[in-house]
């Protein structure tokens, strides 16, 4: 199938997210890699003799038809630093082309994602029940025993904090107090 005609006018684009830096695959393994994953699947690409092309330059390929055999392109959501750290020194060790995607305001403003980062602690802490949710402008404890009860908490944060009008810096300092409520 990888050398048939049909897969020679095709353009395989492989999306990620993040690259682990410790756990993030086990909290949420639909959005980060592990990095000896990532590279197992860059030396496959590379084994396999595909063409790892710029996303522009494939696309344009793709439309003139000019796809080179086994074309694949490679991007990352959010650029932030498991990316520099992880991901980027394989890329450039295989030297494959990347496309990185990150928004101008977490260029700018060098804070995790509100939802992202409040989830990940939660899950930290998974198995407890935390007594003291009113600290965050919740009225409740918070019940860490399942999936879906720490995404309770998590929707109830945002929900808040959009009720609130809270801005980032707000938000982190919501994240932080329960970084503080999570430490007990």
């Amino acid at each position: 199938m990888t050398n048939s005609r049909w897969r020679q006018q095709r353009l395989l684009i492989l999306c990620y997210h993040g690259t682990s830096l410790e756990d993030e695959h086990l909290w949420r393994p639909q959005l980060y890699i592990q990095p000896q994953k990532l590279e197992q699947r860059l030396e496959s690409l590379k084994t396999g003799q595909f063409s790892v092309l710029p996303l522009g330059e494939a696309l344009q390929r793709l439309r003139a038809g000019t796809l080179p055999p086994r074309s694949v392109a490679l991007t990352f959501d959010d650029g932030g630093y498991d990316f520099f750290r992880q991901a980027y020194p394989l890329l450039k060790h295989y030297g494959f082309p990347v496309s990185v995607y990150q928004t101008t305001y977490y260029t700018s403003v060098e804070r995790p994602i509100f939802n992202l980062i409040c989830s990940y602690m939660l899950w930290m802490r998974r198995g407890e029940v935390i007594a003291d949710g009113e600290s965050l402008g919740l009225q409740k404890r918070l019940d860490l025993r399942s999936e879906a009860s720490r995404s309770v908490v998590v929707q109830d944060l945002i929900q808040s904090s959009e009720r609130d009008h809270r801005s980032g810096l707000e938000k982190d300092e919501i994240a932080a107090q329960l970084a503080r409520v999570s430490e007990h």
